[in-house]
């Protein structure tokens, strides 16, 4: 299954959903198993769609932790200076 950018519109996302969910569930357990289970299929949406809102949530957290990364960095560098200065 490829992944897309996390920009697509909701109704292309469940479009994309759907015909891997298809595409997957047949190749599982038939092609005329994959009509007859609609729960089935609503439940592999769902889990694409919970995966996709996990890496969504990951990405910003390491967005996140890369600048309180660099804002920890500058602020003990300052603080490191101001330490250093009183010692004169």
């Amino acid at each position: 299954m490829s992944h897309y950018s996390h920009t697509l519109p909701a109704a292309a996302a469940a479009k994309f959903y759907l015909e891997q969910g298809l595409c997957v569930i047949g190749e599982q357990f038939g092609e005329a198993e994959r009509h007859k289970h609609p729960e089935v299929l609503a439940a592999f949406m769902q889990a694409c769609a919970l995966a996709q809102i996990a890496e969504v949530h990951l990405e910003q957290l390491d967005s996140l932790s890369r600048v309180l990364d660099r804002g920890f960095g500058i602020l003990a560098s300052s603080l490191d200076c101001g330490f250093q200065n009183l010692d004169r």
